[in-house]
């Protein structure tokens, strides 16, 4: 209840503000955090469209494609933030990436891992960036994020154990 009266306060008060004004409501670090995320964003689709370049796999190929729209999704509002507060933006990735045909090396479980991988390390950069805003709109921002993160997680590591993907730690037994 505090947060969203925060967040109309926050969000009436750069009503009519210039972009300079508005520069001044945000820190140093979450305008790095804006950016990086945007960044790691752009990377990651860029790797999403060469990886369903290669997948054969039906359900695979549906996966990446959905994730593909949920990080353009992210991408999206992460570059409306930039223009609002006038932030430079990280060159965006090719809508086209080049055309690379199949190779015995990169297999369904090979794109699986990179993406598994992909997701794991970004989760930290999310939290950092939750934990390092001190508006509480950006701070709401990061938080859906994380959450949105956190079931696609769970959900792709299931899709992953059901095809047999994810490296299971031998059991322990004395």
């Amino acid at each position: 209840m505090l947060t969203e009266i925060i967040k109309e306060i926050e969000k009436i008060t750069s009503l009519g503000k210039s972009r300079t004004d508005k520069q001044k409501l945000l820190n140093s670090i979450e305008v790095g955090m804006i950016w990086d995320v945007l960044a790691a964003r752009y990377d990651t689709i860029e790797t999403t469209r060469v990886l369903l370049s290669f997948a054969k796999d039906k359900d695979l190929k549906f996966i990446l494609q959905q994730g593909e729209k949920f990080l353009s999704r992210e991408a999206r509002i992460m570059e409306e933030l930039t223009i609002e507060f006038g932030i430079a933006s990280p060159m965006r990735p090719s809508a086209n990436p080049l055309s690379i045909h199949d190779t015995e090396v990169v297999t369904d479980r090979y794109i699986f891992r990179q993406v598994l991988n992909g997701i794991q390390s970004f989760l930290p950069v999310l939290t950092y960036a939750f934990t390092r805003s001190i508006s509480a709109r950006i701070r709401d921002i990061f938080a859906s994020f994380i959450a949105e993160e956190l079931k696609l997680y769970s959900e792709f590591m299931e899709y992953g154990t059901f095809k047999g993907w994810v490296n299971s730690p031998p059991a322990f037994r004395l």
